[in-house]
Order: C-alpha cells, then structure tokens, then sequence
C-alpha cells in the first residue's frame, strides 16, 4: 500500500492517485486543480505541457522503470524449470519461448446409452469396452450428433443408442457421437447363440461375444438368457468381429388360456403366424403384438381380438365360446304313445311340429296319455341339440277275473288255470322266459337302446315302490322310461344315469356296473324320506 502522508504533503505534491481518490473522474475539478497547481494541456490530449517547475515527467519514467523490474521479478519467478509440473496435466511440451495455455487430459468412452436425465444433466451409459456402467455429466456446451451426423439435443438420446463420448477430465462431455468404425444389423430374426463357443451366428457370418455383452429390452438391461431366437427381433451392433450390443427391437410374451376345458387338443389360430392344438397347459408364447385368435374344437368356436405385451402374460377367457356361449337348445322328442300329452313346468307344449326350443337349464317334464301309466322326470338343457325318447307303461287291465264257479264234486283248491301264469312245481318258479322276477315287479326290455348289456343278468329297482324309473345313455343323451317301481331289466355294462321321480321330486342316481356275472338291486326309497 502507498503511503500518501499527511494532506499538506498530498497538495502539494504530484500524486495522480491522490488526485483520482479526491476529484474523481469530474473533468471539471480535474481542470480546477491544474489551473491551481499551474499546469497547462494541448487541446486534445490530457498530457501537460513540459514546465520547468513540473515534477511529472520525472514520476513517470520513476513509474515505468518500477513496471519493468516487476515484469522482470514475475519472469524469473515462473520461468523455472520443469520439476515443479504435475505429470498427466498437460499434453506435450510448453515452448520456451512463450508461455501457452494448460492443455488438460480427456477421455473417449464407446458406450451404449442407457438413460439420460434431462432435469440433473447426466447420462448413463455401458462402457463396453471395459464392461462398466458409467454416468456422466453433460452441459449447455456439450455437443450431440445424431447417427446421420445432425445435431441433435442429450434428451433425444434413446436407450441402445451406440456413441462415442468424448469427455474433458472432470469427466463433462464434450462431445458424442455415433461410433464412426462400427457395424449395424437391422431386423435380425434368425439369430443363433452358441453359449458354449461364445459366438453368434448372423445371417451366415460368426462373431463373438463376451459375458457381459449388453443386451437392451424394454429401455433396460437383461440378461442374454431372456432372448427367445425365433420369436424376437433384434438390431445388432459390433465392431470388427465382435458383438457389442444386442438391442432387441420385437420382444415376446405369453398367452395364457382361462376356462379353456371345452378346446383341449381343440385347434387354436392366433393371427396368421401360429396354428397350434390346444395343449392342457393352455399357455403360448407369442411374438409381442396384435392378433385375431380363432380357437374351436367340435361344436364350439370363437373369435377374439388380443395384444400380446413384452415379457407379459395376456389372459384370454373362452369360456362364451364353449359351454358358456350356448345359452338355447333344441329339443326333440320322441314319445310313444304318438300323440301324447308333453307337459314342461305344468305347461301343455307341442311337440310334435319339430324342435322345443328351451333355454339352459333343468325343467320338470310330464307325459301323459289315457290308457298309460303317467310319468315324470327331469329333463337338463345344455347342449345347441338334444334328443329325448320316452316310452309309457299301459296300464294293467282292471276288469276283475270272474271266479270259476264251483264244479260238483270237483276239487276246489283254487288252483290258477291261467296259461299265461301257469305255476310250475311247488317251488313257485314262473314260466315267463325263464326270469326270475320279483312279486310284483315290471319287467322292462332295453336289448335295443343302445346299451352293452349281459342278457343273463338283470337289474332289480325295488324303491321307492309306486315311483317311476327311467334310464339316461350317457353317449346318446337318450333317455328311456322304464316303468313302475318295483321293477327290472336287462343289466347294463358300464355308465348311464337312473333317474328315479317320486310323486314332485325326481333324482338322478349314477350307475356303473362291470361284467360280474351277478344280478344288481337298487332301493332308492332312503332318498325320497
């Protein structure tokens, strides 16, 4: 600091500073305190004519020798030798002959982008060459060029983006830009990996790949195992013989099948690409996009409109084109005596024209015609067609047998001489073919209706006694009347249903029966109390 004495001392002297720190910049006291101090100026400049009673001259070539051993001090001062540089700050040597700017060392990264945060400005990227995810910071100067070569913003960066970043050392980007000596290959559907080899066969050609190869699904990292050749799509990039990202452009997911048991090793079309049989699993794994899936098997088939999500499953519900979608059946029905009287619910339907049409759904039938037995059952809708055949029982003939009158002289034990009931030996045993029958029970001939019967055998319905039987073939659908309880027919060998009507209630029974050799009985009269 310039010592500038007391204030006498300062006015009388010729200290510029002390006039700057007084007057200012104010010309117009400037001009006052030359005027005062007997000094002169040309007209254009500021400079003082040279007076023999001016010291100014000589305070300035004081002014100008001071400025030049300064110069001189900061010369030596940092022109030293090279001891005193730090290795790895500059590149190549500083000339001697003038000082120049400090050239700091940078960095260059071949990187596959994996996301940039536009609100913090970095980047994160997977150096690939050596195997490591990075993050790096970018600024308002930083350069971007797109893979035409266009300048481009960070933010228009895209995840799988293969760039050359090329950084200061605080590690600030300077410039990116596609990797000029790289390779690119588009649509790649027919990759082939050969994990073993750690190689890859495209469209012909080998290249390697390492373990940490980077693989971008879905704008993140996965794993190699997660790529399905054959169904996804990929674009490919490398440089020389090696494979240096795996961008997958066309992933895939899975169609899962929901309430599917109808279609089972039915035929299943999704979209134009695949025709399966419908496995039991019901699970498909697709190529990821929009398809019209058309699946049918029998009677049953529907149509819908899916999307297939990457790495998602898609549920498909089927069950309205299975059972679900039938909602109507026709029913025919066959009934002897002809011109019966069909009675469903208690209401008088004609069936004679053709086809009743009933929703799904279980109804309470009831046949009647004068002269035979009436009968009531059950009858379940839930099939587009079902035919029904039922056979009335004639009522047994009332008129009383008028006793034969006493012969004179005769023995009258009462024997029957009815040729239709003509009693054997004493065992009681009937004639009628050889069957043996309950008292009292109706025999009921089925040889025709379509079952695997034993002829030698029967089955025996013995309750609930004044109830009415009637037997179902499950592989028809066919149901026969047979008659009163008690009452028995012919044995049928494996399934079928015995539908058993008591008074309002009717039940169905499951049957199955294997050749045995033995007669079956029946009582059903617990299930009726």
């Amino acid at each position: 600091m310039i010592n500038l004495g007391d204030d006498n001392k300062k006015k009388s002297g010729n200290n510029r500073l002390y006039e700057q720190r007084v007057y200012g910049t104010d010309k117009q006291k400037r001009d006052q305190y030359d005027k005062l101090m007997g000094r002169t100026y040309t007209k254009d400049t500021r400079r003082p004519v040279k007076s023999s009673n001016s010291h100014g001259g000589v305070i300035a070539l004081m002014a100008v020798f001071m400025v030049l051993i300064f110069g001189a001090l900061l010369y030596l001062l940092f022109s030293g030798n090279d001891k005193n540089k730090k290795p790895g700050n500059t590149v190549g040597e500083t000339p001697t002959t003038a000082p120049t700017a400090v050239v700091e060392k940078g960095y260059d990264y071949t990187a596959v982008v994996l996301a940039v945060d536009t609100e913090i400005k970095t980047i994160k990227m997977y150096d690939v060459d050596e195997e490591i995810e990075r993050t790096l910071v970018y600024t308002g100067s930083s350069l971007f060029y797109a893979e035409q070569g266009s300048q481009v913003t960070a933010g228009q960066l895209k995840p799988g983006d293969f760039m050359l970043f090329n950084c200061d050392a605080r590690q600030i980007i300077k410039k990116a830009q596609w990797v000029s000596d790289g390779w690119e290959k588009l649509r790649i559907d027919d990759l082939e990996i050969q994990k073993d080899l750690h190689r890859m066969i495209i469209r012909g050609q080998i290249y390697k790949y390492s373990d940490d190869l980077c693989v971008i699904s879905d704008d993140k990292r996965v794993n190699i195992d997660a790529l399905l050749t054959g169904e996804d799509k990929y674009t490919i990039r490398g440089i020389g013989d090696t494979v240096k990202e795996i961008f997958v452009t066309v992933g895939h997911g899975v169609l899962q099948l929901k309430n599917y048991e109808d279609f089972v090793d039915g035929e299943i079309m999704i979209g134009s690409r695949y025709t399966e049989v419908v496995p039991t699993s019901g699970m498909f794994v697709v190529r990821e996009g929009e398809y019209k899936v058309v699946i049918s098997s029998g009677r049953f088939e529907g149509v819908a409109d899916i999307q297939v999500k990457r790495g998602e499953e898609t549920i498909l519900d089927v069950y309205e084109f299975g059972r679900g979608s039938i909602t109507e059946g026709d029913v025919n029905f066959k009934i002897e005596p002809f011109g019966a009287k069909l009675l469903i619910n208690g209401n008088e339907t004609d069936y004679l024209s053709g086809p009743v049409k009933l929703d799904f759904g279980s109804y309470f039938i009831e046949i009647q015609a004068e002269g035979y037995e009436t009968q009531k059952t059950n009858l379940t809708v839930d099939t587009l067609q079902k035919s029904i055949s039922i056979y009335l029982t004639e009522l047994a003939d009332t008129t009383p047998t008028p006793s034969p009158e006493p012969i004179p002289g005769g023995d009258n034990t009462g024997e029957n001489t009815d040729t239709g009931n003509t009693t054997g030996d004493d065992n009681g045993e009937t004639a009628d073919a050889g069957n043996t029958n309950t008292e009292g029970s109706e025999m009921y001939d089925i040889s025709t209706y379509g079952f695997t019967i034993d002829p030698d055998h029967r089955v025996y319905i013995l309750g609930p006694e004044g109830g009415m039987a009637a037997i179902t073939n499950l592989d028809t659908g066919v149901t026969y009347s047979i008659g009163t309880i008690p009452c028995d027919f012919q044995k049928v060998i494996g399934d079928m249903q015995i539908i058993v009507t008591n008074g309002p209630k009717a039940q169905v029974f499951d049957y199955n029966e294997s050749d045995d050799g033995a007669d079956c009985f029946y009582d059903f009269s617990g299930k009726f109390e």
